[in-house]
């Protein structure tokens, strides 16, 4: 097999090939640890509140949404008016919006995990 080339499927048909790093662990087991790590470090990150009563009040948010997300309610809403509920429109601000709240259940997911396993 020449190094200048990748190898063809028929020279590598007699060998096995691993799917394993030289440290020995496999990339999968690697890759989840290195993604549980990320997820305590946003874990740890306690979600504040962002936008006042005052704003809230305004933008005439109900009190069911008034979270921590709720700062990114307020302009979801008004690109849903300006744009008449059309579902193709607003997409940006309602990922955003949705992955906010994810992130907000997830963490009371984890409190209560915590609580639970004590």
């Amino acid at each position: 097999m020449h190094k200048d080339r990748p190898a063809k499927q028929s020279e590598l048909a007699g060998k096995k090939i691993s799917h394993t790093p030289m440290d020995g662990k496999p990339i999968v087991e690697q890759y989840m640890k290195s993604i549980s790590w990320i997820r305590r470090s946003w874990a740890k990150q306690e979600m504040e509140q962002v936008a006042t009563q005052e704003e809230m009040r305004e933008a005439r948010v109900p009190l069911a949404f008034r979270d921590q997300c709720a700062h990114l309610l307020i302009p979801l809403n008004k690109c849903r008016l300006k744009e008449w509920y059309l579902p193709w429109k607003c997409v940006d601000e309602r990922h955003t919006y949705e992955k906010c709240e994810y992130e907000l259940f997830m963490e009371r997911v984890r409190k209560f995990e915590a609580k639970r396993s004590m």
